[in-house]
Formats: C-alpha cells, structure tokens, sequence
C-alpha cells in the first residue's frame, strides 16, 4: 500500500542529526533532560529575534493544543474555529466547553481566506462577547492555504481574547516572514504562534515544538505542561535542526519541485478537482462523479479522506506528497480516471 496519508515528511532529517544520533552516548539517554530547554529557548530566540521568555518548549504542538482550553476557559466561554482546518483545533476545546462556534471558507474561493472572512469574524465577535480563543490554522491542514499578516492583524486589533496560529507548515513557504505571525507577537499580546519540528524539518518521532508569544501567555502555558516534556536527545535534535536552515532550504525545494510535477499531470485530467492553491506538502484533491478515496485505496493507495472534516465538502481526499517515484506511481493510477 502506497502511504499518501501521512502529513509529515518522507525525506530524512538534517544530517547534523543523523550524525548526532549515530555517535550518541548512553549518558544521554540516562541523563535527566533540561526542563526548561533553555539552551533551545536561546537558539529559537536568536534565530526568530526575539526574547527566550517569549517561547516555551513542549512535548509537540499538540501538548500546547491540549493544554490552552484548559488554561483559558471556563464552561460558559465559546471558541471560534475556521473550518476545514486541522481537526483538533475543534476537538480539544470539548472538554472545557460545548460553545464551538465556526466560520466556513468556501470551496468556490478555493477556501482561501478573503478580507470577508475577517469581516464576519469580527461581526461574531462583537455579538458574541463569550469568544475567549480564536483558532487558526496557516497554512492551513488540509488546504495548504494561508492567512494574511494583514488579516491576522485586523482580528488581533478588535479581539481581546487569545489568537492562536498553528503555523506547524509555515516552513514550506520560503521567505516566510511576511506570512507568518511571528513578527507580530511583538506588537500584539493577544496572538500564541505555534510551531514544530516534525514536518520540514523531518523530526516527528522526537516529539518537540514550541510556542512564541507574550510572556504572561507563555507563563500561563508553561505552568500547564509537563515538566519533563521532552527529551534531552529531542532538544540536542531540534537545535542541529534549526541551525542547518542550508539543508531545510534543499528539502523545501524537493518538494515543491516533486509537487508541481505531479499537479502538472494531475490537472490535464479535466475530472480532477485540485481545491486550493496549496503552500505546503498537502494537496487536497476530488473527482466530479466517483469516491476518489475508495478507487485509489481499491489501487492500493492510502489517502486522507476529508469526509468527516467540518467544513469540508463531500468527496475530496488529502495526498501528502511523497518521493518523486511514489508521486508518479499516483500519477499514472489518476491518470485512468475518466
């Protein structure tokens, strides 16, 4: 079974890290970790010019995900989520609360988000004053689509809850610093940017990601995660990682490389529905007439189904790209489709 299910990457990580962990000593691994990750929170710090205390470190994004209902809310709050997005974004706010409120962005815009979308937003805000955190997802799990600086900004300036910005594929987009939310943490102390090894820099299985924002966000997170959250061997990775930007640009150029060959052959079949102008490693994808999920895993090839992803029209599956090898072999079996 061919794997185009899985988000996270198919290349190998940094070979600083290969090399870290083939030389690696056993007092490593009986050595209690630095809870803090302060030597991490410096280098993240130095490389994103801001200040060590406006980050912490966890045991990956979805540690932070779990953690924020239980920080900031309480029963009678509501949250607003953008759909589709990345379903635990809705799922993790249920044990805190039944008020999950949603925006839809429309397949007929390639669910990008338009300055309407924040219009609406800030409508709901104003008339629900129970919002306590808005949800948000750029690029976007499953679209690849992104949010605008701008528009991050306009909510920012008529909410006073907590922002939070999985930004966990942002390294995809090259030159990334007029997308990203990072820079205006600085100016907003309403906006968490989350962040993570685990997709362009090929370090899932290590279980490490970070949040950048205020201080009195990072201290009230902080205090919710677990002490020991991630590991020693995971904090040496992460910071190999980070300084070899050299081979992250390489991958990064592989895979938009692998991506425009397979929607080049993608797209001259006209039964073919791509759904956005992805950024990222994701493509989501439908047929007009059959179950597009059910005929490629019948051909062997295992896809997202978006079924059950609010928000998300019927029919459409989620490929995460592969190898140019793999990609092709996808090719060829959507190639027969009429």
């Amino acid at each position: 079974m061919l794997d185009f299910y899985s988000a996270e990457g198919f290349l190998p990580p940094s070979p600083l890290v290969l090399k870290y962990l083939s030389s690696l000593s056993w007092k490593k691994i009986t050595a209690l970790p630095d809870h803090g990750s302060s030597i991490l929170r410096k280098k993240l710090a130095k490389f994103y010019k801001i200040h060590e205390e406006n980050i912490c470190v966890s045991g990956g994004i979805s540690e932070i995900i779990n953690v924020l209902p239980r920080v900031f809310l309480n029963k009678q709050d509501a949250v607003l989520v953008f759909s589709p997005s990345y379903e635990p974004l809705f799922s993790t706010n249920k044990f805190s609360t039944k008020k999950i409120l949603s925006i839809n962005l429309k397949e007929e815009e390639n669910f990008e988000w338009q300055q309407k979308t924040t219009d609406d937003a800030v409508l709901l805000i104003n008339k629900r004053k129970d919002i306590k955190i808005i949800w948000l997802c750029s690029p976007n799990n499953p679209t690849g689509a992104v949010v605008s600086q701008k528009e991050i900004g306009r909510l920012a300036r008529n909410f006073k809850g907590l922002i939070v910005v999985d930004e966990a594929y942002m390294e995809y987009i090259d030159n990334n610093q007029n997308i990203s939310a990072v820079p205006l943490v600085k100016k907003y102390k309403n906006i968490f940017v989350l962040r993570t090894f685990s997709k362009l820099y090929n370090c899932a299985g290590l279980r490490i990601g970070y949040g950048i924002g205020n201080t009195r966000i990072i201290s009230a997170v902080s205090k919710f995660l677990l002490y020991y959250g991630t590991s020693g061997i995971a904090q040496d990775c992460a910071q190999l990682a980070l300084k070899d930007q050299k081979y992250l640009r390489g991958c990064r150029k592989e895979i938009y490389n692998n991506k425009k060959a397979l929607l080049k052959k993608i797209k001259k079949n006209l039964s073919l529905r791509v759904g956005s102008d992805s950024k990222t490693n994701l493509i989501v994808l439908k047929h007009k007439k059959i179950d597009l999920y059910n005929f490629l895993k019948n051909k062997g090839i295992l896809t997202k189904s978006l079924s059950k992803t609010p928000g998300m029209p019927g029919g459409y599956v989620r490929i995460g790209l592969r190898d140019r090898k793999s990609n092709a072999k996808l090719a060829y079996v959507l190639g027969d489709l009429k």
